[in-house]
């Protein structure tokens, strides 16, 4: 009997929850060796459970992984919300702008959850990082562009200068702080 997809998005948040990620990944890993067709679902879950367990690094690690295997549908909108927003929660602004970005270049991916692209905008906001980023990031009400961003006469959007050099939120970088933990 094999497990379903849904078996095996359940085993990777069972994994997730009691904190053994490299199980999580295990488990992922086996299915693709055997050559057995994943859908998006699994990766968004592999992504939910490395924010769960504070290793951001690692969710962008598992979106690389999601990308490379053909075998592994996705990523999805669903899997770029889950980390755009785990990311802006941990305080990793710079690797959030560039997935948005990446979400809303990718063809044939449904628009990004207003929520998600007003939590990095507020995040944005309140880090006091409006001027120096690069991009336009508008604010959910305009609903113009892919993935919900653009229009330029949206007076509540905030302009991203380069985010290049967006520098990383104060209680560290990307790879160090959960890295630490």
């Amino acid at each position: 009997l094999e497990p379903s997809c849904a078996t095996i998005s359940i085993l990777v948040k069972m994994w997730g929850k009691r904190r053994r990620l490299d199980s999580a990944f295990e488990v992922v890993r086996a299915h693709l060796q055997a050559k057995k067709r994943l859908d998006a679902q699994v990766g968004t879950c592999l992504v939910s459970a490395c924010l769960y367990n504070r290793a951001p690094e690692r969710a962008v690690d598992a979106l690389e992984e999601i990308k490379a295997s053909t075998l592994l549908a996705g990523p999805d909108a669903s899997t770029y919300d889950t980390l755009i927003a785990g990311l802006t929660n941990h305080g990793h602004y710079r690797k959030a702008v560039e997935l948005v970005e990446e979400a809303r270049s990718s063809s044939g991916l449904r628009p990004l959850r207003p929520q998600t692209v007003e939590l990095l905008r507020s995040a944005l906001c309140r880090a006091g990082w409006t001027a120096r980023l690069g991009r336009r990031l508008a604010s959910p009400a305009s609903g113009e562009g892919a993935a919900g961003l653009g229009g330029s006469h949206d007076p509540g959007a905030l302009w991203i200068d380069d985010a290049a050099t967006l520098p990383s939120h104060p209680r560290g970088n990307l790879v160090g702080r959960a890295a630490g933990r």
